[in-house]
């Protein structure tokens, strides 16, 4: 520990479950003490916050929260014997600041997505008056990794995208029919808009090396190439394709991996989309549901209520942590539309 000696007559206070407990969180910190070189009751709020952005080993729920009541309770016991210290406004949580990028709906997601692929598509030199033409079937290029992230946010896991099927996805009912689950999930209206695209797509951009004199000043030309037919959503590419079977995980990482790999530093997590997909359709959901309390102790079953179904399978430990995790992302998105 940093500052052994005045941390030990601390913990000496304490019951000996909870200095035990108190001891393990001190040792999560004592980098960062060490990195600061001063004790953490004089951290300031930044410093603080960054300590609790970057610090490893804990879940974004009660750990977070228990390490934080640890802090502060040393910070109040620090002041009455020693200096005083402003414990109660410097170690507080903030959220807003240590949670990942949350998307606030699936246009942002979608206008982040487009982002990437004008970048990518960009970096060929290619007029703009022939990329407007072929914006579905550059779309189509990456279409592993942009069905991928769509469908994680709608909640899909990678299994059941994989062996998700064309004639599964409902345009005029707004449904994904997801066979594993053997149910039928909502799907909002911009998402909707881009996966029936997809789709109905049967041709994808090609950018090859500019062989005509002609037009030398071009290096690269766009063109398109038909897809091979294949009763999967997600459609591969290539003559040796084997068109029978889904795409594989290893395809969807190389996929991934190579949207992820971005000028503008846009990385798609799939589990953190499908995360966020789950908040923002939970929210939409409790606006329509007046009756829900989320009182302290008693809320579980308002949070089953508006979460996607799969949290009914997860520990209590992890429902717990997306349930602080979802009322930061109700105050960042009240935050945004105020």
């Amino acid at each position: 520990m940093y500052n052994e000696e005045i941390k030990n007559k601390y913990l000496s206070t304490l019951p000996y479950t909870t200095a035990k407990s108190h001891r393990s969180y001190f040792s999560k910190i004592e980098d960062y003490e060490k990195k600061m070189q001063k004790d953490v009751v004089f951290f300031s709020s930044e410093e603080f916050t960054e300590m609790m952005r970057e610090i490893k080993g804990l879940s974004l729920g009660s750990s977070l929260y228990n390490l934080t009541g640890c802090i502060k309770r040393y910070g109040k016991w620090y002041g009455k014997n020693y200096t005083p210290v402003d414990y109660k406004s410097v170690f507080t949580v903030d959220y807003l600041q240590i949670l990942p990028l949350y998307y606030k709906s699936s246009l942002d997601l979608i206008n982040d997505i487009d982002l990437v692929i004008k970048i990518k598509i960009n970096e060929y030199q290619i007029p703009f008056n022939v990329i407007s033409v072929y914006l579905d079937e550059i779309r189509m290029k990456y279409n592993i990794a942009v069905g991928v992230i769509l469908l994680s946010w709608c909640g899909l896991t990678v299994n059941e995208i994989i062996n998700l099927k064309s004639e599964n996805i409902f345009q005029k009912e707004n449904k994904i029919y997801v066979e594993g689950r053997n149910t039928l999930i909502s799907v909002d209206d911009p998402t909707m808009r881009i996966l029936t695209k997809m789709k109905t797509g049967y041709s994808y951009a090609k950018i090859d090396k500019n062989t005509d004199g002609f037009n030398s000043q071009n290096d690269y030309i766009l063109t398109t190439e038909d897809f091979q037919h294949t009763e999967f959503f997600l459609k591969k590419r290539g003559k040796s394709a084997d068109y029978a079977n889904p795409v594989s995980t290893k395809l969807i990482d190389l996929s991934m991996g190579e949207f992820n790999k971005n000028s503008q530093d846009k990385v798609f997590s799939l589990i953190a989309l499908r995360e966020n997909g789950m908040f923002y359709r939970a929210y939409e959901r409790s606006k329509k549901m007046p009756e829900l309390q989320f009182k302290r102790g008693k809320d579980d079953e308002d949070f089953y209520a508006i979460f996607d179904n799969w949290v009914k399978e997860i520990s209590k430990s992890k429902f717990g942590e997306l349930k602080y995790k979802y009322k930061a992302y109700i105050k960042l998105f009240e935050k945004t539309i105020e």
